[in-house]
């Protein structure tokens, strides 16, 4: 990257993480891909996807080709809308990515379950009372987060790759003014923070396989709430490690291991991609009580070879690729996630 470069890139940083303010609650968004969540998350040392970004920057400098993709999903059936939006460009030494995630809510009622209702009156038998015990909506509010992601990778020596993201979030509730002082705090409050996450990648070691590794939230402010009581919660840092391989025809896997620092406990998620006549991807990962099972297929490729002009070389430049995942958690039931990437 030229010096002038460099500057611009540091730059539009510096407006992204200072000027705009952003919101969420946790640093994980659920903001994946349909490809990256149907092989279970496994990815820290699977390239050219546009969340490499977010999941390891190193594997920016791997980039062949522009990108840009779009990502929805309705998390779990819960009225809770996840829209995303990334864009990885090739430079002449490395390669630069910029994310945006949106998640936000409908309306949630807020309630109280020390209010009660109580019915009755005289009877032939005297005075009967019914308490009514379920809990009274006091007003309604709804949430919002949203992230910011800006990273460069780039090459360090020969197959040897770092990168590093900075990220920008907050946490906001709005809703309605509640007569309780206590609640009224809570669903009016909001946070914000800033975090750095750093990746190393190592490709086609021995021709075999890919490693991995990033530390997460290196560096991190922690969100600052501005509550009654302002205070300070900290980020987990993280380290996460992976390998994968694709010697085997038309098949990529991977394995991913999360240790928190912070809780001392380890994560662990698999997943694995098929390619299909060159046109059709089948995937399918576990993690941590989600199984994920998805599909995609290279949209434009397949009108072009099928329908069109299968010679053309001037169309076959550009790929538009459609994907879809089934998540399944035990616990909180199925979210449907789409995507739709553009390369050129």
């Amino acid at each position: 990257m030229s010096r002038k470069n460099r500057f611009y890139f540091i730059t539009l940083i510096f407006i992204f993480c200072i000027l705009f303010p952003v919101y969420s609650d946790t640093f994980y968004l659920n903001n994946f891909s349909a490809r990256v969540t149907g092989m279970g998350e496994a990815f820290t040392s699977i390239p050219y996807s546009p969340d490499i970004l977010f999941i390891n920057p190193a594997m920016l400098s791997l980039i062949k080709k522009n990108c840009f993709e779009y990502n929805y999903a309705n998390l779990f059936n819960l009225d809770i809308i996840m829209n995303s939006f990334w864009f990885t460009a090739k430079l002449k030494k490395g390669g630069i990515g910029i994310g945006y995630t949106i998640i936000s809510s409908g309306e949630q009622p807020v309630t109280d379950v020390r209010r009660y209702t109580v019915s009755g009156g005289q009877t032939g038998e005297g005075m009967v009372f019914n308490i009514n015990e379920e809990p009274v909506i006091l007003g309604y509010f709804s949430e919002s987060r949203t992230a910011l992601y800006l990273g460069y990778g780039f090459n360090i020596y020969e197959n040897i790759y770092t990168g590093w993201v900075v990220k920008r979030y907050a946490f906001y509730y709005e809703g309605d003014t509640i007569e309780d002082k206590y609640i009224n705090a809570l669903i009016h409050t909001k946070a914000n923070c800033w975090g750095v996450d750093i990746g190393f990648f190592i490709h086609k070691i021995y021709n075999l396989f890919n490693f991995g590794i990033k530390f997460g939230d290196f560096i991190s402010t922690g969100f600052k709430w501005n509550t009654e009581f302002p205070y300070v919660q900290y980020v987990d840092k993280t380290i996460t490690a992976g390998i994968s391989s694709d010697i085997i025809e038309n098949l990529i896997a991977g394995v991913d291991i999360t240790y928190n620092l912070a809780q001392k406990e380890i994560e662990a998620r698999i997943g694995a991609e098929y390619i299909l006549l060159e046109t059709v991807f089948i995937r399918g990962g576990y993690k941590k009580s989600n199984i994920n099972f998805g599909t995609g297929i290279i949209l434009s490729h397949y009108v072009m070879k099928y329908l069109l002009h299968p010679d053309d070389k001037e169309l076959l430049k550009y790929n538009f690729n459609i994907g879809y995942t089934g998540n399944y958690n035990l616990h909180l039931g199925i979210t449907h996630r789409f995507s739709f990437l553009l390369k050129w």
